[in-house]
């Protein structure tokens, strides 16, 4: 009965929050690589991509689920897919980099979207409107949803 409750606030918070986040721009984003290279987001992106954003100081079963879940379900390339982490230090990122380094990892320090401050996993797809599409907050209870919204984003953008 917990689950369920869990999941219901999940969907109910997703909802919400993809309400609100939905259309927000992220133009003139700062992003950085591994090696500290910087560049602006726009620089990046010129095609639909799923961004996961991820605190290194969070949940981090959260992230290497998800990583999971994409890395069998396959079909959304490497190329079409970044982790953008926040918080932790340059050591803490290098790990776990190494950990995930069949993905690209880059460093965000600041995505200007409120739900951004709570420090929890999240999800989008962004193109070269820089424009968040599709929000989606994972649930470890419900690798199902998640498997869902990784379908309709695989469909919808990289068919």
């Amino acid at each position: 009965m917990a689950a369920i409750q869990d999941v219901m606030s999940s969907f109910e918070t997703n909802i919400k929050i993809g309400i609100m986040s939905e259309g927000c721009s992220l133009q003139g984003v700062i992003i950085r690589t591994i090696e500290n290279q910087e560049f602006e987001i726009s620089e990046l992106i010129n095609s639909p991509k799923l961004i996961l954003r991820y605190s290194l100081t969070g949940c981090e079963s959260c992230i290497i689920n998800e990583l999971e879940l994409l890395e069998t379900d396959n079909r959304i390339s490497k190329d079409n897919l970044y982790v953008l982490i926040t918080g932790g230090n340059s050591r803490m990122l290098k790990i776990f980099d190494e950990q995930n380094h069949s993905f690209q990892i880059l460093r965000c320090e600041n995505i200007p979207i409120p739900f951004d401050e709570v420090g929890k996993l999240y999800a989008f797809v962004l193109d070269s409107s820089l424009v968040i599409k599709d929000f989606y907050i994972p649930n470890n209870n419900a690798p199902r949803l998640s498997r869902s919204y990784y379908d309709a984003v695989f469909n919808k953008y990289f068919k």
